[in-house]
């Protein structure tokens, strides 16, 4: 399987479980700018993709054509869809 993957992926790997906490900041920063239907949200995600893509699984391909279609809030719901299945706990909506 490892020979399968491609080279850019396995440095994302490293930093999701060596370091969690930077995931979490990335994830907490598109969130905010997905909420607010902020156009920086694709620069977050161009920055961050490949720990982003490995975080969000099969959900990929779909958030990043509604991220590039400017359907924030559609990218919104799949990315706290995919971080639920995952394990985390996400807020997509303002309270």
């Amino acid at each position: 399987i490892d020979a399968r993957l491609p080279a850019s992926i396995e440095p994302a790997a490293g930093l999701i479980q060596s370091d969690p906490a930077a995931l979490a900041k990335v994830i907490d920063s598109l969130l905010g700018l997905l909420r607010e239907g902020d156009p920086a949200a694709q620069n977050c995600v161009t920055e961050h993709g490949d720990m982003l893509r490995l975080a969000m699984g099969p959900s990929w391909p779909a958030f990043e054509m509604a991220l590039q279609q400017f359907d924030f809030e559609q990218a919104l719901s799949l990315f706290g869809a995919a971080l639920v299945r995952t394990g985390r706990t996400v807020q997509t909506t303002e309270v």
